[in-house]
């Protein structure tokens, strides 16, 4: 993802499809997040949109990107944190 997201910036129709993709995954969150939201499952006081940006902030490429490249955590860590802390 890191090359798609590189070559995003000088590939019109890779920016378009690497924006199809995001879109599509936010919408699974936002989804996600609504239906977390019905049964009271959403912390008091955040709204479904803050919480679909919480669960893009942790899902999205740039938190795997910080922890696997920038700080050189093994391949699995990244995913094995968020299921330790009950986000996966």
């Amino acid at each position: 993802m890191r090359h798609v997201t590189a070559a995003a910036a000088k590939d019109a129709a890779v920016g378009e499809s690497l924006g199809v993709a995001h879109a599509s995954l936010r919408a699974g969150l936002a989804a996600t997040a609504a239906r977390l939201d019905e049964p009271g499952a959403i912390r008091p006081g955040l709204t479904v949109p803050e919480a679909t940006d919480v669960f893009w902030y942790f899902l999205g490429n740039g938190f795997y990107f910080t922890l696997a490249d920038d700080c050189r955590w093994p391949l699995e860590r990244p995913a094995s944190f968020l299921i330790d802390r009950g986000a996966g």
